[in-house]
């Protein structure tokens, strides 16, 4: 079993794309299929402020999905049921065996991120090449073996390390500063600093303990 994060192209039918119509973030923490549906499990955060749910469901309303279960859970932060027809994408992880965790977009950013388990490499590897035939061009970002426990990224700790690195932070010279970082995630310079500290220092002891696998 491989763990991957694969970085393509958002199809412009996709409510993935919508990231930019709320001026944020989606996140989608599970999915779930039955009967040729699927259902996504989102999280939104929005720089815009939608005071009223109908106003939030009224920006997502151009994407062919089914929208419910709106539950604000913080300032600007939602959380939505959306459901759809199984799309191409999804239904090509499905037929190459591989799982997809969790993928995100973001509003300066046209590609989103896959989170994938692929049960091998060639699985991977037929994955990619049926996605780059379908013109969203993925890229693979990371492969190894699948890490557990305290090894793994929460979900803050993936978003905070995928913003530097999109800013450039790990640049030399470092082209942006963790207060503008922190801006940008609507949090806190010190939350940021300590978020990043943790993940990076999960991000090395994984890469000193486990044997990585590159496609």
């Amino acid at each position: 079993m491989l763990e991957a994060v694969l970085e393509l192209r958002i199809p412009y039918y996709c409510f993935m794309a919508a990231s930019k119509d709320i001026d944020g973030e989606i996140t989608v923490d599970a999915l779930f299929y039955r009967d040729g549906r699927v259902q996504h499990l989102l999280t939104l955060r929005g720089a815009r402020s939608f005071g009223r749910k109908s106003a939030l469901l009224n920006a997502l309303g151009r994407y062919p999905a089914s929208f419910s279960h709106v539950t604000k859970i913080g300032c600007n932060r939602f959380m939505v049921l959306a459901e759809t027809h199984a799309c191409m994408l999804c239904s090509t992880a499905i037929e190459n065996g591989c799982f997809i965790q969790w993928e995100r977009s973001s509003n300066n950013n046209s590609c989103m991120t896959w989170h994938v388990l692929s049960p091998s490499r060639r699985s991977l590897n037929k994955l990619v090449s049926d996605l780059k035939a379908y013109g969203v061009y993925p890229r693979v970002l990371y492969v190894g073996r699948p890490r557990q426990g305290e090894r793994r990224l929460t979900a803050k700790q993936a978003r905070v390390v995928e913003t530097a690195a999109k800013h450039g932070f790990f640049e030399t010279p470092r082209r942006v500063s963790t207060t503008k970082l922190a801006n940008v995630l609507k949090i806190s310079p010190s939350t940021f600093s300590e978020t990043l500290r943790r993940a990076l220092n999960k991000i090395v002891n994984n890469y000193v303990k486990t044997a990585h696998v590159h496609v």
